[in-house]
């Protein structure tokens, strides 16, 4: 039961304690997130707010067709009341079908998820929506709305016949996963030029996805809700797919404190800047009290030692590369 089959994006998730396999599957239940969170915020969510064992859904499918290994496939999941998640396989799409309609590239990754859960697992006989589990299954589970109105049930239901034989397709990688996708790595920003300094086009949050679609200078171009631009290589990680390497944003040589100045330094503030740490409206390349505090936030937020202090470490958590071992 290998993920490889699909080019399922793999984020390698935490979770609280150990998974649990399945030992029976034989239902599949369809939800919404009813929102755009990305699938390591809803895992963050469930673990630390709902305090489950982390994402509840075997598999989440992105809008742009990613899809992402939440749980996976054998394994016991959170997204249902009770003992029907000992017997089920439970898909996520991204978005909100009560007020939306689900994108065509969404859909089809969707459908062809589903028809492989039902490939592996020949048991499965049947596939419900969230919210029909209370009238058909167990009148104990909880009433909602998910997977919503808009939800193409139907069509899913008509693409994947119970006890129907696999299209022969099923054994090819899709064409959407073929694509290099990106993980961000920290809160940045899309940007208009492959410059900090340029126009902001979108902001990007902790373990957002966007397709990759070429390198350029320390830049990954990307392709992120919709929108076309540039974001810093090393505020990225690449999770699927092969893509070049970006040079690093700046090099430092030395250990850089409270009291230096330099070319190091101007670059070691517009990275910081460029996080959202350092907030003074210019880089002056002089190390004074504001940088100090500035790499003491950053250091706490990445959890490195906090002392305020430029080194090795700090300086590779913040893309640049170190050329002295001094530190």
């Amino acid at each position: 039961m290998s993920n490889t089959a699909l080019n399922i994006v793999d984020l390698n998730l935490a979770f609280r304690g150990a998974l649990l396999k399945r030992i029976v599957t034989s239902i599949i239940v369809l939800h919404h997130l009813a929102s755009n969170a990305s699938v390591e915020a809803v895992h963050r969510y469930h673990k630390l707010i709902k305090l489950h064992k982390g994402v509840d859904y075997n598999y989440v499918v992105l809008k742009d067709g990613t899809i992402v290994k939440g749980r996976g496939l054998e394994y016991i999941g959170g997204h249902v009341k009770g003992k029907l998640n000992n017997i089920s396989i439970g898909i996520a799409v991204q978005g909100n079908c009560e007020k939306e309609e689900m994108p065509d590239v969404q859909k089809e990754a969707l459908i062809w998820l589903v028809q492989w859960c039902m490939q592996q697992y020949p048991s499965i006989s049947s596939i419900y929506g969230h919210r029909e589990l209370k009238a058909l299954v167990d009148s104990k589970q909880t009433t909602t709305a998910c997977p919503g109105k808009n939800y193409p049930l139907t069509v899913i239901r008509g693409a994947c016949p119970i006890g129907a034989t696999a299209p022969e397709r099923q054994n090819k990688p899709p064409a959407i996963a073929a694509k290099p996708v990106g993980s961000v790595t920290r809160n940045t920003n899309v940007y208009a030029v492959p410059s900090t300094s340029g126009k902001k086009l979108l902001a990007l949050g902790l373990g957002n996805l966007m397709e990759l679609l070429e390198v350029s200078g320390s830049f990954f171009k990307v392709k992120a809700a919709g929108k076309e631009g540039y974001v810093p290589g090393a505020h990225v990680k690449v999770v699927s797919g092969v893509i070049g390497t970006p040079a690093a944003m700046f090099k430092v040589g030395r250990v850089l404190k409270r009291g230096m100045g330099g070319n190091d330094v101007t670059a070691v503030q517009a990275a910081l800047k460029a996080l959202g740490f350092f907030m003074y409206y210019r880089c002056t390349g002089n190390y004074g009290s504001i940088t100090e505090a500035a790499v003491k936030k950053f250091q706490k937020s990445a959890g490195l030692t906090v002392d305020g202090v430029v080194g090795e470490k700090t300086c590779i958590a913040l893309g640049g590369v170190w050329s002295d071992k001094e530190a």
